[in-house]
């Protein structure tokens, strides 16, 4: 999609991804020992329907190569 090729390849966008999933890892780990089985992470940019959709669609990727049953919802799309 060109809105999330754009987005994806702003500087930064990359890195905010990593720092992003290692915060999620470290997250996790506590949430695993208090045996919790969902964790809710939000994304969120001015409208919500450009940057976050990108973003959040990216990192869903990045969770699922890992083995992380995630579900992704854009609260805003549909809300034009």
């Amino acid at each position: 999609m060109p809105v999330s090729e754009y987005v994806l390849n702003q500087p930064r966008a990359d890195e905010f991804l990593e720092q992003y999933e290692k915060l999620v890892a470290l997250l996790t780990d506590g949430y695993l020992r208090e045996d919790k089985h969902f964790l809710t992470i939000a994304i969120g940019c001015t409208g919500g329907r450009h940057r976050s959709v990108a973003m959040s669609e990216a990192f869903a990727e990045r969770l699922r190569a890992q083995g992380v049953k995630t579900l992704v919802v854009h609260r805003d799309l549909g809300r034009e």
